[in-house]
């Protein structure tokens, strides 16, 4: 089994990033690395960086790119970063208020004998509760102003921001991205992505905001479990592999449904992590409220694959053949079908045509929606059917095919930039994909449900959570969190990977590509191009043929 490593093992490795950022003599350019949690899913070794401070004689330039360099280390309290400051601002200066994630040089500027400024082109940011925001445009630039004063014959810093800077290649080394479960209205738990820096405060990190709830896009689906009375009433014990929870005594007083659910929000948190066995949940009146083995993470095997459509075959695309036809195949080919979307059981699809919306269920249909402008639409996990038409229409209609739909307003998107509308895999957020001045935003908002299933809400604002140079094409989820968008630039379509909380991956390039579907993990994309032909990835940006003689490219969920 895998265990948490209390002594951390020391690493010697060339820190070619930091070099990179120091970029002028005088400045410590490298340090040793140490592993912090080990066996973790996003990447082979997490590691933590441990740099030198600053070096006699050290001009305000140096001194300023060494802290910058140094604040990429939380170990005790991000001290060798505070050795860069005057003893008094050392002691109120807040490393973790704000992490700005940056690409580029950082260009440097003395503004007087004891001021200066570095430029930042800043990607996205994270707060103090772990929450990554992308934005606005791909690159924003501002200027951070620095203040100095002598300390003995020393330069220091004596002003600064607050919060630290960070570029993405260390930001996702230094940094761990932790998928938080919180309950929704049907039981389901669902994951709300954060961001925290591996170091001895991350497991009370994690433990204190999955008890503070999800972040502000997950609060229409939640359904919380325990009061706010209830805290973490001291820092987590963890010793060979098992960790212990010490909560507020109010927790002992929960039902028991409400003690399971927030135990299964634990367990299905620590699981990926795959350093923890076993986990004891307590409070100070009661020595043990819950206790059990953290499930074992299995690498999920691919198993929900595409619906295409090939003459007149309709049925799940495996590799080039279609296989396992239902009985949607008849009704499909007589609907010359534009779009489609299949649930997973293959028994029920939403399908776009030139009349409108249908809802084809085993082999019977039915018109359910006639607006004219219609986007493709989308299924949820409960099937329910939810259709868009911006040219003509701020209101979207979902419905099951029983009685009259249920209307949501278009949450705050321009309508006449709205390209597709798609519900995530796990039914709690509604995908916007919109093109503006040739720029392709994916906006999301919440969706809430009855215990069964039901939408009954859908929130208004809509929050960024990628955005990039093209024209959008076409958008689906991967799972709660992921998706994949294409974009077209030129006459190629530009595959990226995004996701709610998280920073976009480019996949490459597809020429010609004009629909997109995902199945249970990034390696399931699958991209149709004009001529017929569905390519599958390979490598790390490349495609490859996967299918031809392709008509329709389905998706699933």
């Amino acid at each position: 089994m895998h265990r948490f490593k209390k002594i951390f093992v020391l690493l010697t490795v060339l820190l070619t990033s930091a070099l990179a950022l120091v970029g002028c003599a005088g400045v410590p350019s490298s340090g040793s690395v140490q592993t912090g949690l080990s066996n973790l899913k996003q990447t082979d070794e997490q590691v933590v960086f441990d740099p030198s401070g600053p070096l006699p004689g050290a001009t305000q330039e140096e001194v300023l790119r060494g802290f910058l360099v140094a604040a990429s280390s939380a170990n005790h309290d991000y001290a060798v970063a505070r050795e860069y400051l005057t003893p008094a601002f050392a002691d109120v200066w807040e490393p973790r208020a704000i992490a700005l994630i940056d690409e580029g040089t950082r260009p440097f500027q003395q503004i007087s004998e004891t001021s200066a400024s570095v430029s930042i082109s800043t990607i996205a940011q994270v707060d103090r509760n772990g929450i990554l925001t992308v934005n606005p445009t791909q690159s924003q630039t501002s200027e951070l102003n620095f203040e100095f004063e002598r300390v003995g014959n020393e330069w220091r810093i004596s002003r600064a921001p607050v919060g630290i800077v960070l570029d993405r290649s260390m930001f996702t080394t230094v940094w761990m991205q932790i998928s938080l479960y919180y309950p929704d209205s049907t039981g389901t738990l669902f994951a709300d992505q954060r961001w925290f820096v591996n170091d001895t405060l991350l497991m009370q990190r994690v433990l204190e905001q999955l008890l503070a709830g999800p972040s502000a896009m997950h609060q229409l689906a939640y359904s919380p479990a325990i009061p706010n009375s209830v805290a973490l009433q001291s820092p987590p014990l963890i010793d060979d592999g098992r960790i212990n929870v010490e909560l507020s005594s109010a927790f002992a007083e929960l039902s028991d449904t409400a003690i399971d659910t927030f135990a299964a929000q634990l367990n299905a948190t620590l699981a990926p992590l795959g350093v923890l066995d076993h986990y004891t949940i307590s409070t100070a009146s009661n020595r043990s409220v819950r206790e059990g083995w953290v499930a074992t993470k299995q690498e999920e095997e691919l198993s929900k694959f595409p619906y295409a459509l090939r003459n007149n075959s309709f049925g799940e695309l495996r590799g080039s053949l279609i296989e396992g036809q239902t009985a949607l195949a008849e009704p499909l080919q007589k609907l010359k079908p534009l779009d489609a979307m299949v649930n997973i059981a293959g028994d029920r699809a939403a399908v776009l045509t030139t009349k409108g919306v249908h809802l084809v269920q085993g082999d019977s249909e039915a018109l359910i929606d006639a607006r004219k402008d219609l986007l493709n639409p989308s299924l949820d996990p409960w099937g329910y059917v939810w259709t868009a038409a911006p040219g003509s229409s701020s209101q979207i209609f979902v419905q099951n095919g029983e009685g009259a739909p249920t209307e949501f307003q278009v949450p705050a998107v321009e309508l006449d930039g709205l390209q597709q509308i798609r519900v995530s895999a796990d039914g709690n957020l509604l995908a916007m994909l919109v093109t503006r001045n040739s720029q392709t935003s994916v906006l999301v908002s919440g969706i809430s449900r009855d215990a069964h299933g039901a939408p009954n809400g859908l929130d208004p604002a809509a929050h960024l959570v990628l955005t990039q140079t093209g024209n959008a094409v076409d958008i689906d989820w991967i799972d709660g969190s992921r998706f994949v968008v294409l974009s077209r630039v030129s006459e190629a379509a530009k595959v990226t990977v995004g996701g709610v909380g998280l920073l976009p991956t480019d996949r490459g390039v597809v020429p010609n590509g004009i629909s997109v579907a995902a199945a249970d993990s990034s390696r399931g994309l699958r991209v149709l191009d004009t001529d017929g032909t569905v390519l599958r990835p390979q490598g790390a940006n490349g495609w490859t043929q996967a299918a031809s003689e392709i008509a329709l490219l389905a998706k699933r969920i």
